[in-house]
Protein backbone atom coordinates (compact mmCIF):
# COMPACT_ATOMS: atom_id res chain seq x y z
CA UNK A 1 0.00 0.00 0.00
CA UNK A 2 3.41 2.20 0.80
CA UNK A 3 4.10 1.69 -2.69
CA UNK A 4 0.89 2.71 -4.11
CA UNK A 5 0.58 6.18 -2.61
CA UNK A 6 4.62 7.05 -3.36
CA UNK A 7 3.75 6.57 -6.88
CA UNK A 8 1.09 7.99 -7.02
CA UNK A 9 2.64 10.86 -5.16
CA UNK A 10 5.33 10.91 -7.55
CA UNK A 11 2.62 10.53 -10.78
CA UNK A 12 0.71 14.00 -9.66
CA UNK A 13 3.86 16.05 -8.86
CA UNK A 14 5.82 15.38 -11.72
CA UNK A 15 3.76 17.45 -14.11
CA UNK A 16 3.21 20.13 -11.74
CA UNK A 17 7.19 20.62 -11.17
CA UNK A 18 7.39 21.13 -13.99
CA UNK A 19 5.31 23.73 -15.40
CA UNK A 20 6.48 27.31 -14.49
CA UNK A 21 4.08 30.11 -13.46
CA UNK A 22 3.70 32.96 -11.23
CA UNK A 23 0.17 34.43 -9.67
CA UNK A 24 0.33 37.74 -7.28
CA UNK A 25 -2.24 37.50 -4.87
CA UNK A 26 -2.21 40.90 -3.63
CA UNK A 27 -4.54 40.53 -1.04
CA UNK A 28 -2.90 37.45 0.82
CA UNK A 29 0.23 39.19 0.40
CA UNK A 30 1.80 36.22 -1.55
CA UNK A 31 2.66 34.67 -4.68
CA UNK A 32 1.49 31.54 -5.72
CA UNK A 33 3.94 29.13 -7.89
CA UNK A 34 3.99 25.70 -8.60
CA UNK A 35 5.43 24.15 -5.25
CA UNK A 36 2.34 25.90 -3.55
CA UNK A 37 -0.10 24.11 -5.57
CA UNK A 38 1.54 20.66 -5.59
CA UNK A 39 1.42 20.75 -1.44
CA UNK A 40 -2.33 22.04 -2.25
CA UNK A 41 -3.04 18.97 -4.20
CA UNK A 42 -0.81 16.46 -2.05
CA UNK A 43 -2.63 17.53 1.03
CA UNK A 44 -6.30 16.32 -0.83
CA UNK A 45 -6.22 12.35 0.06
CA UNK A 46 -5.35 13.72 3.99
CA UNK A 47 -8.24 15.76 3.99
CA UNK A 48 -10.52 13.45 2.18
CA UNK A 49 -9.12 10.83 4.89
CA UNK A 50 -9.88 12.82 7.39
CA UNK A 51 -13.59 13.84 7.15
CA UNK A 52 -13.95 10.01 6.28
CA UNK A 53 -12.92 9.47 9.97
CA UNK A 54 -15.07 12.03 10.90
CA UNK A 55 -18.14 10.77 9.40
CA UNK A 56 -17.99 7.71 8.44
CA UNK A 57 -19.99 4.97 10.61
CA UNK A 58 -17.32 2.82 12.96
CA UNK A 59 -16.78 -0.65 12.57
CA UNK A 60 -18.66 -2.90 14.96
CA UNK A 61 -17.31 -3.05 18.53
CA UNK A 62 -17.52 -7.03 19.69
CA UNK A 63 -18.31 -6.85 23.32
CA UNK A 64 -18.00 -8.82 26.03
CA UNK A 65 -20.21 -8.30 29.18
CA UNK A 66 -22.05 -9.87 32.25
CA UNK A 67 -25.23 -8.66 33.91
CA UNK A 68 -28.26 -9.88 35.66
CA UNK A 69 -31.59 -8.27 35.02
CA UNK A 70 -34.60 -7.69 37.41
CA UNK A 71 -38.12 -6.80 37.48
CA UNK A 72 -39.76 -4.29 39.90
CA UNK A 73 -40.78 -7.42 42.22
CA UNK A 74 -37.03 -8.17 42.44
CA UNK A 75 -37.58 -11.27 40.34
CA UNK A 76 -34.31 -12.14 38.36
CA UNK A 77 -35.13 -12.80 34.64
CA UNK A 78 -31.50 -12.64 32.80
CA UNK A 79 -28.41 -13.18 34.35
CA UNK A 80 -25.32 -14.76 32.57
CA UNK A 81 -21.89 -13.84 30.18
CA UNK A 82 -22.90 -12.84 26.88
CA UNK A 83 -20.59 -11.94 23.40
CA UNK A 84 -22.32 -9.67 20.95
CA UNK A 85 -21.80 -7.13 17.95
CA UNK A 86 -22.86 -3.43 19.93
CA UNK A 87 -26.03 -2.41 17.81
CA UNK A 88 -27.19 -6.21 17.03
CA UNK A 89 -28.09 -6.74 21.27
CA UNK A 90 -31.74 -7.76 20.15
CA UNK A 91 -30.26 -10.32 18.56
CA UNK A 92 -29.04 -12.00 21.59
CA UNK A 93 -31.85 -10.74 23.92
CA UNK A 94 -30.06 -7.14 24.99
CA UNK A 95 -32.49 -4.05 25.10
CA UNK A 96 -31.94 -1.05 24.03
CA UNK A 97 -31.05 0.65 26.93
CA UNK A 98 -28.38 -1.38 27.91
CA UNK A 99 -26.69 -0.85 24.64
CA UNK A 100 -26.94 2.84 25.00
CA UNK A 101 -25.24 2.77 27.87
CA UNK A 102 -22.35 0.06 26.97
CA UNK A 103 -21.56 2.85 24.42
CA UNK A 104 -20.06 5.07 26.89
CA UNK A 105 -18.63 2.00 29.33
CA UNK A 106 -15.09 2.07 30.08
CA UNK A 107 -13.43 -2.13 30.09
CA UNK A 108 -14.46 -3.21 33.54
CA UNK A 109 -16.83 -0.72 34.61
CA UNK A 110 -19.92 -1.73 36.07
CA UNK A 111 -23.18 0.26 36.60
CA UNK A 112 -26.83 -0.01 37.47
CA UNK A 113 -29.38 0.35 35.21
CA UNK A 114 -33.08 1.36 35.38
CA UNK A 115 -34.59 1.54 31.93
CA UNK A 116 -37.83 2.44 31.18
CA UNK A 117 -40.18 0.72 28.82
CA UNK A 118 -39.82 2.81 25.71
CA UNK A 119 -35.84 1.81 26.02
CA UNK A 120 -36.23 -2.30 27.31
CA UNK A 121 -38.62 -4.65 25.69
CA UNK A 122 -41.07 -1.99 25.02
CA UNK A 123 -45.16 -3.16 25.18
CA UNK A 124 -44.31 -6.42 23.46
CA UNK A 125 -42.15 -7.53 26.37
CA UNK A 126 -39.75 -10.42 26.05
CA UNK A 127 -41.57 -14.06 26.65
CA UNK A 128 -38.44 -15.96 25.82
CA UNK A 129 -36.84 -13.94 29.21
CA UNK A 130 -40.52 -13.56 31.20
CA UNK A 131 -40.48 -10.00 30.77
CA UNK A 132 -44.03 -8.58 30.50
CA UNK A 133 -45.49 -5.98 28.76
CA UNK A 134 -43.97 -2.35 29.35
CA UNK A 135 -42.14 -3.51 32.59
CA UNK A 136 -39.73 -0.99 34.01
CA UNK A 137 -36.23 -3.14 34.25
CA UNK A 138 -33.53 -2.99 36.20
CA UNK A 139 -29.44 -4.30 35.33
CA UNK A 140 -26.52 -4.29 36.65
CA UNK A 141 -24.37 -4.75 34.08
CA UNK A 142 -20.11 -5.39 33.41
CA UNK A 143 -18.12 -4.65 30.41
CA UNK A 144 -15.77 -7.41 30.61
CA UNK A 145 -13.63 -6.62 27.43
CA UNK A 146 -14.35 -5.63 23.89
CA UNK A 147 -12.54 -6.07 20.01
CA UNK A 148 -12.95 -3.56 17.17
CA UNK A 149 -12.88 -4.92 13.44
CA UNK A 150 -10.96 -2.77 11.10
CA UNK A 151 -12.62 0.14 9.89
CA UNK A 152 -13.97 0.27 6.41
CA UNK A 153 -11.13 2.69 5.11
CA UNK A 154 -8.49 -0.02 6.67
CA UNK A 155 -9.88 -3.15 4.67
CA UNK A 156 -8.34 -4.07 1.22
CA UNK A 157 -10.56 -5.39 -1.52
CA UNK A 158 -10.33 -9.30 -0.08
CA UNK A 159 -10.96 -8.06 3.49
CA UNK A 160 -14.20 -6.46 1.98
CA UNK A 161 -15.73 -9.32 0.14
CA UNK A 162 -14.56 -11.64 2.92
CA UNK A 163 -16.67 -9.20 5.57
CA UNK A 164 -19.34 -9.10 3.81
CA UNK A 165 -20.33 -12.90 2.98
CA UNK A 166 -20.33 -13.24 6.56
CA UNK A 167 -22.53 -10.25 7.07
CA UNK A 168 -25.03 -11.70 4.09
CA UNK A 169 -25.25 -15.41 5.34
CA UNK A 170 -25.60 -13.76 8.79
CA UNK A 171 -28.42 -11.37 7.42
CA UNK A 172 -30.31 -14.22 5.78
CA UNK A 173 -30.18 -16.61 9.12
CA UNK A 174 -31.94 -13.38 10.58
CA UNK A 175 -34.37 -13.14 7.76
CA UNK A 176 -35.49 -17.14 8.36
CA UNK A 177 -36.01 -16.16 12.25
CA UNK A 178 -38.45 -13.33 10.74
CA UNK A 179 -35.52 -10.57 12.50
CA UNK A 180 -36.32 -8.41 9.58
CA UNK A 181 -34.73 -5.28 11.19
CA UNK A 182 -31.95 -7.11 12.13
CA UNK A 183 -31.51 -8.66 8.75
CA UNK A 184 -31.85 -4.91 7.05
CA UNK A 185 -29.30 -4.05 9.13
CA UNK A 186 -26.82 -7.03 7.94
CA UNK A 187 -27.90 -6.45 4.49
CA UNK A 188 -27.15 -2.72 4.34
CA UNK A 189 -23.64 -3.23 5.67
CA UNK A 190 -23.05 -5.26 2.90
CA UNK A 191 -23.79 -2.18 0.58
CA UNK A 192 -21.74 -0.12 2.44
CA UNK A 193 -18.26 -2.05 2.08
CA UNK A 194 -19.03 -2.83 -1.89
CA UNK A 195 -21.00 -0.13 -3.46
CA UNK A 196 -17.99 1.50 -4.79
CA UNK A 197 -15.86 -1.64 -6.09
CA UNK A 198 -17.83 -2.43 -9.45
CA UNK A 199 -17.12 0.78 -10.51
CA UNK A 200 -13.57 1.06 -9.04
CA UNK A 201 -10.93 1.46 -11.81
CA UNK A 202 -8.09 0.05 -9.18
CA UNK A 203 -9.94 -3.17 -8.80
CA UNK A 204 -9.46 -6.64 -10.46
CA UNK A 205 -12.14 -7.64 -12.51
CA UNK A 206 -12.77 -11.12 -10.57
CA UNK A 207 -13.25 -8.54 -7.39
CA UNK A 208 -15.43 -6.43 -9.21
CA UNK A 209 -17.00 -9.65 -10.43
CA UNK A 210 -17.54 -10.74 -6.44
CA UNK A 211 -18.55 -7.73 -5.41
CA UNK A 212 -21.40 -7.00 -8.27
CA UNK A 213 -22.86 -11.29 -7.31
CA UNK A 214 -23.09 -10.40 -3.72
CA UNK A 215 -24.85 -6.85 -4.34
CA UNK A 216 -26.93 -7.96 -6.66
CA UNK A 217 -28.28 -10.22 -3.65
CA UNK A 218 -28.37 -7.93 -0.72
CA UNK A 219 -30.84 -5.85 -2.82
CA UNK A 220 -32.74 -8.58 -4.12
CA UNK A 221 -32.63 -10.04 -0.11
CA UNK A 222 -33.55 -6.08 1.04
CA UNK A 223 -36.35 -5.86 -1.50
CA UNK A 224 -37.94 -8.88 0.05
CA UNK A 225 -37.13 -8.04 3.61
CA UNK A 226 -39.36 -4.45 2.49
CA UNK A 227 -41.82 -6.38 1.10
CA UNK A 228 -42.57 -9.11 4.21
CA UNK A 229 -42.32 -6.54 7.38
CA UNK A 230 -44.91 -5.07 8.87
CA UNK A 231 -46.87 -3.03 7.56
CA UNK A 232 -44.88 -3.43 4.20
CA UNK A 233 -42.12 -0.53 3.16
CA UNK A 234 -43.03 -0.32 -0.83
CA UNK A 235 -40.72 2.46 -1.92
CA UNK A 236 -37.71 0.62 -0.20
CA UNK A 237 -38.30 -2.83 -1.93
CA UNK A 238 -38.72 -1.05 -5.60
CA UNK A 239 -35.35 1.26 -4.47
CA UNK A 240 -33.03 -1.65 -3.77
CA UNK A 241 -35.21 -3.71 -6.82
CA UNK A 242 -34.11 -1.23 -9.29
CA UNK A 243 -30.60 -1.52 -7.73
CA UNK A 244 -29.87 -4.92 -8.23
CA UNK A 245 -31.56 -4.17 -11.87
CA UNK A 246 -29.21 -1.77 -12.22
CA UNK A 247 -25.91 -4.11 -12.18
CA UNK A 248 -28.20 -7.05 -13.37
CA UNK A 249 -31.11 -6.34 -15.75
CA UNK A 250 -32.65 -8.97 -16.62
CA UNK A 251 -32.62 -10.76 -13.03
CA UNK A 252 -35.90 -12.19 -12.42
CA UNK A 253 -36.29 -11.77 -8.89
CA UNK A 254 -35.23 -7.84 -9.19
CA UNK A 255 -38.10 -7.92 -11.74
CA UNK A 256 -40.72 -9.51 -9.95
CA UNK A 257 -40.30 -7.81 -6.77
CA UNK A 258 -39.88 -4.42 -8.12
CA UNK A 259 -43.04 -5.23 -10.12
CA UNK A 260 -44.90 -6.34 -6.91
CA UNK A 261 -43.54 -3.35 -5.25
CA UNK A 262 -44.82 -0.83 -8.40
CA UNK A 263 -48.16 -2.51 -8.31
CA UNK A 264 -48.80 -1.65 -4.76
CA UNK A 265 -47.84 1.93 -5.01
CA UNK A 266 -50.19 2.18 -7.75
CA UNK A 267 -47.96 2.10 -10.43
CA UNK A 268 -49.65 -0.97 -12.13
CA UNK A 269 -48.76 0.13 -15.70
CA UNK A 270 -44.79 0.06 -14.90
CA UNK A 271 -45.29 -3.00 -12.79
CA UNK A 272 -47.39 -4.97 -15.43
CA UNK A 273 -44.01 -3.85 -17.81
CA UNK A 274 -41.49 -5.84 -15.42
CA UNK A 275 -44.39 -9.20 -15.20
CA UNK A 276 -44.31 -9.38 -18.87
CA UNK A 277 -40.39 -9.09 -18.82
CA UNK A 278 -40.74 -12.28 -16.20
CA UNK A 279 -42.89 -13.65 -17.82
CA UNK A 280 -40.80 -13.73 -21.30
CA UNK A 281 -37.74 -14.96 -19.04
CA UNK A 282 -40.10 -17.84 -17.23
CA UNK A 283 -42.69 -19.26 -19.22
CA UNK A 284 -43.67 -21.03 -16.45
CA UNK A 285 -43.62 -19.35 -13.62
CA UNK A 286 -47.60 -19.61 -12.58
CA UNK A 287 -47.58 -16.81 -9.95
CA UNK A 288 -46.27 -13.66 -12.17
CA UNK A 289 -48.99 -15.01 -15.01
CA UNK A 290 -51.55 -14.14 -12.26
CA UNK A 291 -50.61 -11.14 -12.29
CA UNK A 292 -50.20 -10.51 -15.69
CA UNK A 293 -53.88 -11.79 -15.57
CA UNK A 294 -55.23 -9.86 -12.72
CA UNK A 295 -54.10 -6.40 -14.36
CA UNK A 296 -55.24 -7.54 -17.77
Amino acid sequence: MMYVEIITSALIALPITRTSFTINVTWLALTYRPWRLLLQVISIPGIIGVIGMLFLKESPKFLLIELEGKLPDGKVFDARTVTFVLGDGLASDICEGVERALEKFNQGEKSKLTIQPKYGFKSEGNKKLGVPPNSVVEYVVRLVSFEKSKEVWQMDTEEKLEQSNVLKESGTNYFKESKFQLAIKKYKKVVTLLDDIPSNTFDTEEHKTRAKALLVSVHLNLALVYLKVTPPHHYEAKDHATKALNLDPNNVKGLFRRGQALLALGEADQALKDFEKVVEAEPQNKVTHRYVKIRI
